[in-house]
């Protein structure tokens, strides 16, 4: 696929941007880097240029307003009233990263974007945010918001029939999960992030890949079912390590609610994984190069895994 100039110029903005917001030490190069990565992202929303496109306008209008709250809270915490201004901070977080109560314009923005965008939404657009929740260890706010977010996620993934969807749904649940982690570590967060999107970017890959040939591929629909398995944390894959060693962090109280919002979720995940194996042809199943190669993923998946918590028990 080829790639224009002006493309490769905004994904090196949309990457820099946040490794600018990451490693800043201040509030303004937090926000200055967010910034960058509006920019950026936004042609890489609409790259033709020609029209503007729905979800641009919803994702423009969400990200601006979540700005000028960041702006306006810096300006209360350092002028007037710190408590007023950490709030606005956080609900500004919680507005650009997608999580409740602003969670709304996700699925709309996903489900009409392209396979990338909606994979860098749900994926390396949410780290920066994420990332400054650390700042926020006893924040009530991020309490509620982690609890209310895994029922929704789970609740509203049992209603859907769309694979974009679904996968909107899952990230609520795995954005609970990672708000819990970063309450309390935040290199737990980053190990279950790094999981998370490597579960969504295969996973997205290989539905891109189907639908541009209109066939159900057997090496490309393998590698979609082996990553829904990574995103719905059953053994032996890396999604179930990762939480384990989230539950081996964490308190029970919190954890209580993710638990019971993963296992609800399971059954979307599987209804999506046999629907999978029911597309598939009847050939697909007998033993040949595609069935090793699920075999070594998976094997890889169980290594991985196990080598990440024993790590950390350590």
């Amino acid at each position: 696929m080829m790639m224009s100039p002006l493309l490769i110029f905004c994904s090196m903005l949309v990457f820099l941007g946040n490794l600018l917001s990451i490693s800043s030490n201040s509030w303004l190069g937090l926000w200055l880097g967010m910034e960058i990565n509006l920019f950026g992202f936004l042609i890489m929303m609409n790259p033709e240029g020609c029209c503007v496109a729905q979800c641009s306008v919803k994702y423009f209008v969400t990200q601006s307003v979540g700005s000028m709250l960041l702006l306006f809270g810096f300006f209360l915490t350092f002028s007037m009233s710190n408590t007023l201004g950490v709030v606005l901070i956080v609900c500004s977080l919680l507005m650009k990263a997608g999580v409740f109560p602003f969670h709304s314009w996700v699925p709309d923005v996903v489900m009409s974007s392209s396979w990338l965008i909606g994979c860098l939404i749900l994926t390396w657009q949410k780290l920066a945010p994420f990332s400054f929740f650390s700042f926020f260890p006893n924040s009530f706010y991020l309490v509620v918001s982690l609890t209310i977010m895994v029922f929704i996620g789970c609740f509203g993934g049992l209603n859907q029939h769309s694979v974009r969807g679904m996968a909107v749904y899952s990230s609520f649940v795995h954005n609970s999960w990672m708000m819990l982690s970063l309450l309390y570590s935040f290199s737990v967060f980053f190990i279950y992030y790094l999981v998370y999107s490597l579960s969504v970017v295969i996973f997205f890959m290989s539905c891109w890949l189907s639908s541009k040939s209109n066939l159900m591929s057997y090496s490309i629909s393998w590698l979609g079912m082996s990553s829904l398995l990574m995103l719905s944390g059953v053994p032996p894959f890396m999604g179930f390590f990762v939480k384990l060693i989230v539950v081996l962090s964490c308190p029970v109280l919190l954890l209580s609610s993710c638990l019971l919002g993963s296992i609800i979720s399971l059954k979307f995940y599987i209804s999506f994984f046999y629907s999978m194996i029911l597309n598939s042809s009847v050939s697909d199943f007998y033993p040949n190069s595609s069935s090793s190669l699920f075999g070594v993923f998976c094997l890889l998946n169980f290594l991985l895994g196990l080598v990440s918590a024993s790590f950390y028990i350590w």
